[in-house]
């Protein structure tokens, strides 16, 4: 075999060998990212809302109200609810 060739096909490999587990990596990342971004959305819109009837409607929540709002609108998945665990 050419020497030529021979460096090129071990060029390919050593590529190969870099850019496949870096792939694995970046998904990695963009799962997580994504997933803490989902979560901090979450919590934004669950904050804006006990804000909103907190202080916009200018009336405190009774625990049975705010314990309403959490079973409809936070779940037992939502951010609020495993950071109160």
């Amino acid at each position: 075999m050419a020497p030529g060739v021979a460096g090129a096909l071990i060029a390919t490999v050593i590529g190969l060998l870099v850019a496949i587990p870096a792939m694995f990596a970046y998904n990695f990342m963009v799962t997580t990212i994504r997933a803490i971004t989902q979560d901090l959305d979450l919590f934004v819109s669950e904050y804006a809302t006990l804000i909103e009837h907190a202080y916009v409607d200018k009336r405190t929540l009774s625990d049975e109200v705010a314990d309403a709002l959490r079973s409809r609108n936070m779940g037992e998945t939502s951010f609020m609810a495993r950071a109160e665990k």
